[in-house]
């Protein structure tokens, strides 16, 4: 599991394709989203682990999706937030049912 500081540094380690060959382009970013969405892949299941094992997988995914659809464009950081912010949603709706 990765924690949002090892995500971010280890995401920043791999190298963004820059090749000139429209063909070998298309190959070398196919390989660079496969590994960044392995890492963040990662990264749901320690937020789930950190700040949610009550909730099912199936929940975490659509916690995770939501955190992941309000803020990507923040940066990790953000999605972590907003993906603690909707657990606390979560649980309180959970507790009024």
């Amino acid at each position: 599991m990765l924690t949002t500081e090892q995500l971010t540094e280890q995401t920043k380690a791999i190298v963004y394709p820059t090749e000139r060959n429209r063909d070998a382009q298309w190959a070398a970013r196919q390989e660079y989203n496969r590994q960044v969405s392995a890492l963040e892949a990662e990264w749901a299941v320690w937020l789930h682990a950190t700040y949610a094992p009550e909730l099912t997988e199936a929940a975490a995914k659509i916690v995770f999706q939501t955190a992941w659809d309000n803020a990507h464009s923040s940066g990790y950081n953000s999605i972590e937030f907003e993906y603690e912010e909707l657990v606390e949603f979560v649980r309180k709706v959970n507790s009024a049912a």
